[in-house]
């Protein structure tokens, strides 16, 4: 074979085993370009799928919030009528009952102690099937200075109140109250004496020696006013206890709360002195306690008490006093009224929260008092504004 020809053969045979050799690489090449744009498109679309779950989450999150301050506002709104019952003392008794019926044992009890059960909760309780008995009872102290040196009284300590407290319930209908005081400055230690037949929420009767329903402070027990001494003008002018008979309820579901009554109009422990008796009535009224769209209008109360009665007595001693005994308005000794006494009031009071604001209009028309021949009317009036946290 010739020498080019051989050359020639040689060239021929490397360019074809590189071809040979080489292709297998062009190939990978090629696929891996058509692989790399396939795995382009795929994660764009694995992108595009991300941005759109993202999009779903955000609204969901979204929606999370609003369902979320939604839950709070009702629950806020809940609190808010639950701190406005409770700081309502007429409502004090009912959660003490609520928190004594949590504490009894959930054991079982033998037929004995089915019976009869025995606990304390601000007072000892017996209790029964349909009977309850409540032994309870307080007592306050306090003290007064005078920055007058010439002032008549004299700075002391002293018990300011001592109350022992019997109350209960019969056969689930009826109640009564023995309540008297160990300060016996007013007519004996009888306070409160009385029967009441209590089925009906919106019609209860009670009768005895009761506490006339006059005057917002007036009604609240000594334990819950804001200050150890109710306001001048409501020591001046509310007749508190007295001997009778009174209806009271709670009505247009429990907006309205109600009590009026007729009285012998001499005060505690004293009977009649004239065949008239004095009618007394007070009225509350709640116009927001059960709205979803004012919250915290929920614990306003609006209201006002009204009693007139032909009141013919002795004066002396009944001065308009303050409770550290300073004369404010002096009856001369043999000072009477002759006549009708009148009295009326208006009251407001807000409770939201630990925060509570209360005001109340007394006035009162006194029909010929002095001494005789001379008689003359006399007109009183005064009010009172109270701001608090508690």
């Amino acid at each position: 074979m010739k020498r080019g020809t051989l050359t020639q053969a040689l060239v021929v045979g490397f360019w074809g085993a590189a071809v040979i050799c080489l292709s297998p690489f062009l190939v990978s090449l090629a696929l891996a370009q058509g692989s790399e744009k396939e795995l382009r498109e795929r994660i764009e679309k694995l992108e595009q799928v991300i941005q759109d779950y993202k999009k779903i989450m955000e609204a969901h999150e979204e929606e999370l919030k609003k369902v979320k301050e939604e839950m709070n506002k009702h629950a806020a709104s809940v609190d808010q009528k639950v701190q406005a019952a409770v700081q309502k003392p007429e409502h004090r008794e009912y959660l003490g009952h609520l928190m004594q019926s949590l504490r009894l044992t959930e054991k079982e009890k033998t037929p004995e102690e089915k019976r009869l059960e025995t606990l304390y909760d601000e007072g000892f309780y017996l209790k029964g099937a349909d009977d309850q008995l409540r032994i309870g009872g307080w007592l306050q102290a306090d003290s007064r200075w005078f920055l007058d040196s010439e002032h008549p009284e004299n700075d002391t300590f002293l018990i300011r109140r001592a109350r022992l407290d019997i109350r209960g319930v019969l056969e689930n209908d009826w109640a009564y109250r023995l309540y008297g005081t160990f300060i016996g400055e007013r007519n004996g230690i009888l306070q409160e004496g009385w029967l009441e037949y209590r089925k009906y929420g919106a019609l209860r009767i009670r009768a005895g020696q009761v506490y006339e329903p006059f005057s917002m402070e007036a009604v609240y027990s000594s334990r819950w006013t804001d200050f150890a001494e109710r306001a001048m003008i409501v020591n001046a002018l509310a007749p508190q206890e007295d001997i009778g008979i009174m209806a009271f309820g709670k009505v247009w579901n429990d907006q309205v709360v109600y009590a009026m009554g007729f009285f012998n109009g001499q005060g505690r422990n004293r009977e009649a002195v004239v065949d008239d008796k004095d009618f007394t009535t007070r009225l509350v009224y709640s116009p927001f306690l059960h709205s979803d769209g004012l919250p915290w209008l929920k614990g306003l109360y609006v209201g006002g008490s009204f009693s007139t009665g032909n009141n013919e007595r002795d004066l002396s001693g009944s001065d308009f006093n303050t409770q550290a005994f300073t004369p404010f308005l002096d009856f001369t000794e043999d000072a009477v009224m002759d006549d009708r006494l009148t009295r009326w009031g208006l009251e407001l009071e807000y409770l939201y929260g630990p925060f509570s604001a209360k005001s109340e209009y007394l006035s009162g028309h006194f029909e010929k008092i002095g001494t005789a021949p001379r008689f003359s009317d006399l007109d009183v009036s005064g009010f009172y504004v109270i701001w608090g946290m508690c």
